[in-house]
């Protein structure tokens, strides 16, 4: 569930493609930009393959209603740790979350690989 305002934008995790497996979204609304931290990505795997994208990307659009804009939200998916069986993506998403909210300023993490 995604907590905008006094609205509420409900998703169940079948919509959104979910199964035991745990990634970050890093969302800034006011410069309508997203990162995704995901320690399984795949080369090559485009932005549109995650399926909570949308569902992100409307809560946005209630979020910032009240602005006038016409920029959709971009997304980078982000270069970070990499699991390597198929237990850790837990470990990673706390490990990043602690990252950015003790170091700070997420855009210079994510871009110099700090994550």
């Amino acid at each position: 569930m995604i907590f905008i305002r006094r609205q509420f934008v409900q998703v169940s995790s079948s919509d959104l493609g979910i199964s035991r497996h745990w990634l970050l979204l890093v969302i800034c609304p006011y410069q309508r930009t997203g990162y995704i931290l995901d320690s399984i990505k795949k080369s090559g795997n485009p932005t549109d393959s995650y399926k909570v994208i949308k569902h992100v990307e409307k809560a946005v659009e209630m979020f910032n209603e009240d602005f006038e804009t016409s920029h959709p939200m971009t997304w980078t998916i982000a270069d970070c740790n990499q699991q390597s069986s198929n237990w850790e993506c837990g470990y990673y998403v706390l490990k990043w979350c602690v990252n950015l909210s003790c170091i700070g300023n997420m855009h210079s993490r994510i871009t110099f690989g700090m994550i």
